[in-house]
């Protein structure tokens, strides 16, 4: 990804996702960190790293476990994609209305071959992986910013600290209120103005 921005032309990049985008933002701020100016990390908590064990055993993420599991997801979603995305849309999402029919749709396709549908769950079976190495305190010495929608209760602050603790060194917490796991759809003016003061502050630096 970096490598391919890179060729591109790119410079000074920032780096920002949601979600499993999240956990791959951080593993660019822990390994890339010399070749990218900041990362964003949203509505995700990164393998290893306090909340980790606290949010595995909370049984409303009860699909961490699941999705682990060899095969068996992937024989019961098969056929089911468009209501197994639905009902985690629902769940997950503040504003259910802004994760419009359109983009549900396009959730499951991504997830219609047999192959992608393995991939997905697969990241789910690395994170065992991941959290032993990212367990490992490592300094992280660019900007990183914490963002986070406020629908399900959860705060930055329950967050920063574990992040401090292994070594982000300039990490800062924004919550996006009004919005679930799926903010950049549910307010994406607050997500877009965060994400741009953010850049800025990095390129400035």
């Amino acid at each position: 990804m970096i490598g391919a921005a890179e060729r591109a032309g790119a410079k000074s990049m920032v780096i920002a996702g949601f979600d499993i985008g999240g956990m791959i933002a951080y593993a660019a701020a822990r390994d890339h960190a010399h070749r990218v100016v900041g990362v964003v990390v949203m509505n995700t908590v990164i393998p290893g790293t306090d909340p980790w064990t606290k949010v595995l055993s909370d049984p409303h993420i009860w699909h961490f476990a699941f999705h682990a599991i060899p095969d068996l997801p992937e024989l019961l979603v098969t056929g089911h994609q468009d209501a197994y995305f639905d009902f985690f849309v629902n769940v997950l999402a503040g504003n259910k209305a802004a994760v419009t029919a359109r983009y549900r749709a396009a959730f499951a396709q991504a997830y219609a071959r047999p192959e992608a549908l393995k991939t997905g769950f697969d990241w789910y079976r690395a994170m065992q992986a991941d959290a032993k190495r990212n367990s490992r305190p490592k300094e992280i010495d660019i900007p990183m910013l914490y963002l986070r929608g406020d629908a399900d209760g959860r705060s930055p602050d329950d967050y920063l600290p574990g992040l401090q603790k292994l070594g982000a060194k300039h990490v800062t917490g924004v919550v996006l209120p009004d919005s679930g796991e799926f903010s950049p759809l549910e307010v994406p003016k607050a997500f877009v103005q965060a994400v741009s003061a953010f850049v800025k502050s990095c390129q400035a630096g």
